[in-house]
């Protein structure tokens, strides 16, 4: 990660590539990962990382967010580890309708049916000169070739 560009500089022509694309999901604990694949000659896939915090809406309203994430070392984590993975299922099939650089350094990707991922900005890197050992709230890995068999 380039600490000097910011994240619009360096992840806006990624989101541009997967606008209008459809997408799928994958959790990971309390993060999420946006999944997009294109089939044809070649096999494109790419996606969006989100670690905590961030919240999951529809239409504006909290459906959930990162710290709602059941406790690993719960009892009943299991089953409810699974209920709250439900609350995504919306994200599968879906489409990504766009995406918002707020002026507070948060961002807001867009999907069909008026659901929304709302990032806020992160502020508690630390201060010393070895940035790149710390934490990253999100990021973008651009679409990438393979051949389909």
């Amino acid at each position: 990660m380039d600490y000097t560009v910011s994240d619009r500089q360096q992840y806006e022509p990624i989101l541009r590539d997967f606008f209008g694309k459809t997408c799928s999901h994958s959790i990971a604990c309390n993060s999420i990962k946006i999944r997009f694949e294109e089939r044809g000659q070649l096999k494109r896939k790419g996606y969006i990382w989100i670690d905590p915090p961030w919240s999951f809406m529809q239409h504006g309203e909290l459906i959930t967010d990162a710290s709602f994430c059941p406790h690993h070392e719960d009892i009943d984590y299991n089953p409810r580890f699974k209920e709250w993975c439900n609350l995504f299922h919306p994200l599968n099939q879906s489409v990504f309708t766009g995406y918002e650089f707020l002026e507070d350094s948060s961002l807001n990707l867009f999907f069909h049916d008026s659901y929304q991922i709302h990032i806020p900005k992160y502020e508690d890197y630390p201060d010393d000169e070895d940035l790149e050992l710390w934490y990253v709230q999100w990021y973008a890995n651009p679409f990438q070739e393979e051949e389909t068999s």
